[in-house]
């Protein structure tokens, strides 16, 4: 509201503000983040209003998160202008005018000059160039400040000393947002990296253009920050106008499927340059400017050579995968998922990405987990163990990469039965992951999630149980506590103490995840009827059958409504509803559910999961029941030309012994 000075002193006179720091409001005492959209919409107000005291000619030079309070009513708040820089002498009142003509000169070696707070100044201040700070030295601290409330630390460490500290600052930071919080997009790493970087020229030039490309994030647009790449362009584009490009063309099921591999590639040659221009903001506090300028030079004409290789060959792969769905629309022939996969597949068999094996690994990669989404092991396994052994080859069994193919080569073991098989890589999968430090992100938090689904189903509850609810408290710090991974994970957890006798209990977690769910998506959405399901498991656990078949039946009917009476999504149900009906002792009602879920599953034709066999075994029990022993004797034989041959089959084979047995006991009707 003013200044005055008593007894020599200078006083500001200011608005009282009643708030939290920034960093307690991004992380309030849950202990968890709020979602990056939050904290952006939040600082693009924290941006304008450091923008309009740059406006006035006022540098802050202390911007921290302890400075910046978010009011009662979520307004960014700056505050404590005590070290602020005032430009030009028109200004009545600064204090902590420069003297002389500014150009303090540099104390690379002594603290006796600096002025800020040092876990958030840039590398002018800690030089001691107090002449140099400007109003990019602001654009620095705002950046260090973004990145702590992203990652939910400093980006350097806070307990070094203050000599380390400055050293660190001169060579800048190691790591991106993403690497701490895996599910920040990449355009935040290209934001904060820039707001950081060493040379101010490097920097936005004024605290508006960081906002603005703040703004862009928000909105899904490209942002300037960004290196420049076509996948870069079409990925924002795609953000931008979902519907758009939804509606344009009739081949949706192909963009679908080049959607999953160019991600895959657009993601890892944005990683590339994003650490490329970390690895060269390093450099450049390490060298003199001729040795700087000369490895920037080679480094970036290499990495421009490597890429302009990876993004021709990513190039010609969707090239030559468009030509064929077009050539095959012109034939006449319906163009589906498994079509698209499969057509995907046959290039990559083909050798043409054997010049570039990082590329063609992760597409084997994609190739091999879009197999399995939708359902089709036996063509999803080739490409599963290719991209495995690839990875390894490449990268080492101690890579993020490496455990993730060995997380998909358990969901494909756990898919087919093998469940021990699977316990076993998931394990593996994630003491990899602890050991890359690699624990806290979304990849650790599936491997857990599946790990503790398996050592349910080897009767392991106890560890059952604990890997489960360090997932469950993972996702929520990941994905917040309203989130289908929560939701999931509540689900899991929920059965698995069902399982292990505690009924009621576990009955009320999974009623949670329907909640958390029927939150994010509705109460009639398909995710939010799938966790329902559990929900009668749970009853038949603790014996409320009747609860549990009034509750399939209800499910059944919302899902015919939604999908339709053939889809894949009511079959799930009616195999559920078939068990519970035959609890209740409705056989015939059983059967015919049944027999509907194995016509479903013969048109899926997978030989490698052992699935349709064991609901051919359910069916032909339920018909020796019913005195109908040809038409048992007919599942049996169809269920042992279904069966897997090798281990995979194994104990089919002596589930169909057991049952021909059984049908060769009942005496002729």
């Amino acid at each position: 509201f003013g200044y005055d000075s008593v007894d020599g002193q200078q006083l500001l006179l200011m608005e009282y503000v009643s708030g939290a720091p920034i960093d307690r409001w991004a992380s309030p005492e849950s202990g968890l983040r709020l979602p990056w959209r939050d904290i952006l919409t939040l600082f693009v107000q924290v941006c304008d209003a450091v923008s309009h005291a740059h406006q006035r000619g006022v540098i802050h030079r202390d911007l921290k998160p302890s400075n910046i309070l978010v009011d009662d009513q979520g307004r960014a708040r700056v505050l404590d202008f005590g070290l602020a820089k005032v430009l030009g002498p028109q200004w009545p009142f600064s204090t902590a005018r420069e003297s002389g003509s500014g150009s303090t000169p540099a104390t690379r070696n002594s603290v006796d000059s600096f002025v800020g707070t040092p876990m958030f100044a840039a590398p002018e201040q800690v030089d001691g160039r107090l002449g140099s700070t400007d109003t990019r030295t602001d654009v620095y601290a705002l950046g260090a400040v973004l990145y702590q409330l992203l990652c939910g630390h400093t980006p350097f460490d806070p307990g070094s000393s203050l000599a380390a500290l400055f050293d660190s600052i001169r060579v800048g930071v190691h790591s991106t947002p993403s690497a701490c919080s895996p599910l920040l997009p990449r355009e935040l790493d290209c934001i904060v990296m820039k707001a950081m970087a060493l040379d101010p020229a490097a920097r936005y030039q004024s605290v508006d253009a960081f906002g603005d490309d703040l703004k862009r994030a928000l909105a899904g647009e490209a942002v300037l920050a960004h290196p420049p790449s076509a996948l870069y362009a079409v990925r924002a584009f795609v953000r931008r106008h979902p519907v758009g490009v939804l509606l344009a063309g009739t081949a949706a099921v192909a963009l679908t499927t080049m959607g999953v591999i160019s991600s895959v590639l657009a993601w890892q040659l944005e990683s590339r340059q994003v650490d490329l221009q970390a690895s060269l903001d390093r450099e450049r506090g390490l060298s003199t400017v001729a040795e700087r300028t000369a490895k920037v030079a080679v480094a970036a004409q290499k990495e421009a050579e490597a890429q302009a290789g990876r993004h021709a060959a990513a190039a010609g792969f969707l090239t030559r995968l468009l030509e064929s769905i077009h050539n095959a629309r012109l034939r006449g022939d319906d163009v589906t998922a498994k079509t698209m996969l499969r057509t995907a597949a046959s290039q990559l068999t083909s050798g043409e990405l054997a010049n570039q094996p990082e590329v063609e690994a992760s597409l084997t990669y994609a190739v091999g987990r879009a197999f399995m989404d939708v359902d089709d092991s036996r063509s999803a396994r080739p490409f599963i163990e290719r991209a495995l052994a690839a990875n390894l080859g490449l990268y080492g069994p101690k890579h993020v990469k490496a455990a993730q193919s060995l997380y998909l080569a358990g969901l494909l073991d756990e898919r087919n039965g093998h469940t021990r098989d699977a316990v076993l890589k998931y394990e593996s999968a994630a003491a990899t992951l602890r050991e890359l430090g690699e624990d806290k992100t979304a990849l650790f938090s599936v491997v857990e999630n599946n790990l503790g689904v398996t050592l349910r189903d080897v009767d392991r509850f106890e560890e059952s149980e604990a890997v489960l609810r360090h997932a469950l408290a993972l996702r929520r710090e990941l994905f917040g506590e309203i989130s289908s991974e929560a939701a999931s994970s509540l689900r899991n957890l929920g059965y698995s103490i069902c399982v292990s006798g505690r009924h009621d209990e576990g009955r009320a977690l999974i009623a949670e995840g329907v909640d958390v769910m029927a939150r994010v998506f509705g109460a009639n959405h398909e995710k939010t009827r799938l966790i329902s399901v559990y929900l009668a498991r749970a009853d038949m656990k603790a014996g409320h059958v009747a609860e549990a078949v009034a509750l399939l039946e209800r499910l059944r009917e919302e899902a015919i409504n939604a999908h339709g009476a053939d889809a894949s999504q009511v079959i799930g149900i009616e195999f559920r509803l078939s068990y519970a009906l035959t609890r209740a002792g409705n056989i015939d009602r059983a059967i015919e559910l049944l027999e509907r879920v194995v016509r479903h599953g013969a048109r899926l034709n997978d030989t490698e999961s052992i699935r349709q066999p064991r609901y051919r075994i359910q069916l032909a029990n339920l018909l020796v029941d019913r005195g109908r022993a040809a038409e048992a004797s007919a599942a049996l034989d169809a269920a042992a030309l279904e069966c897997p041959a090798g281990p995979t089959g194994d104990e089919v084979r002596k589930q169909i012994a057991k049952a021909r047995e059984r049908l060769l006991a009942q005496p002729p009707k």
